[in-house]
């Protein structure tokens, strides 16, 4: 929050970290101006505040339960034109550390160029932050494939700028070349010690023809391929690709949900497992994107005999590296279908 103390300092006003207490969307800290007039702001900070990434961090705040809301403030590198005017529209106050703030509120209106906010230091860590991530599984999933900066940013929706830092870092490591990976095994296990999403164990299985449940939970059928939307993975679905992980007919099936927001309402609307062993599903959120929107239909492949939509098989070999044990000796055995590529 020091940039953001920064720059209201330059306009008169004291920012006050406060606890957050056991809720966990409390306010992060309270604005303060000379009148005396107070505010409390819950900060979110992105690298580069596209819309699809505002729409997520929404999608993904819960209401704090305060009698008087606290006010959202995203702070970000870069917030673009159309980024600004959508969280106008959203009632959302922001500070481009650019130079511009704008902070909205109940005896507050700030709207004012302020002092550009020192440099980011260089990136150390390729798979720093969510972008480095993205970067990372992107390249796994076309490890043949020359990587261009442009056209990486475009499909992850990124700044070219952060993308190029993280491909200057695997350079940099050597573990790639103008040609594409040159260790994919490599990227993969340092992907898969950080691959760490967000559980619950649930009590039930989404019913897709329960037409309200399917509308709360996003499950209308709609077409797989460019679609957002629930994908099976772990070993239900590893074994949907040929891996030999046999497992029971009752093994319970893993599902990636787009936000934390959707993991609640299944949690809501199926019932959380008391225990792991009782659980009867369990729902992920996905760390990226592409986990969701990247998702195969199974009646693509050989023995496809359709079902729920699958998640793409780096992304279920990155499931499977987390069991040290079994996993990992299914990952072993297994290369999966053309045209996907085994990277580990």
């Amino acid at each position: 929050m020091g940039a953001l103390s920064e720059a209201l300092s330059q306009v008169g006003l004291t920012l006050r970290a406060r606890s957050r207490g056991a809720r966990r969307e409390a306010a992060d800290a309270v604005v303060r101006s000379p009148a005396g007039d107070e505010c409390a702001v819950l900060v979110k900070q992105l690298s580069l505040a596209n819309v699809d990434a505002l729409q997520r961090l929404l999608l993904g705040t819960s209401p704090s339960g305060d009698a008087v809301e606290p006010v959202l403030v995203v702070v970000a590198d870069r917030i673009p034109q159309p980024s600004r005017a959508w969280l106008g529209e959203h009632g959302v106050s922001w500070l481009d550390l650019r130079g511009h703030l704008r902070l909205v509120a109940q005896g507050f209106f700030i709207d004012a160029d302020v002092t550009r906010q020192r440099e980011r230091p260089a990136r150390s860590s390729a798979l720093a932050g969510r972008v480095g991530l993205e970067v990372a599984t992107s390249l796994l999933t076309e490890p043949g494939i020359p990587p261009g900066v442009r056209a990486i940013a475009s499909r992850l929706d990124r700044s070219a700028s952060t993308v190029s830092e993280v491909l200057k870092v695997l350079r940099e490591q050597e573990l790639l070349d103008r040609y594409g990976l040159t260790r994919p095994a490599d990227l993969f296990w340092e992907v898969a010690a950080i691959w760490n999403p967000e559980v619950a164990d649930l009590t039930g299985v989404p019913d897709p023809d329960d037409r309200a449940v399917s509308q709360a939970l996003g499950l209308e059928r709609v077409q797989v391929e460019g679609a957002r939307g629930w994908a099976l993975t772990d070993t239900l679905a590893a074994m949907s690709y040929g891996a030999p992980a046999g497992a029971r007919t009752d093994h319970p099936p893993d599902f990636y949900v787009p936000d934390a927001a959707t993991l609640r309402r299944a949690v809501q609307l199926l019932g959380a497992a008391r225990t792991t062993s009782s659980r009867v599903a369990t729902v992920r959120v996905a760390p990226v994107p592409m986990v969701c929107e990247q998702r195969v239909d199974p009646l693509m492949l050989a023995a496809g005999k359709g079902g729920w939509p699958l998640a793409h098989p780096l992304v279920v070999a990155l499931d499977l590296a987390r069991d040290p044990g079994r996993g990992r000796e299914i990952l072993d055995a297994w290369t999966p279908p053309k045209p996907w590529k085994r990277v580990w």
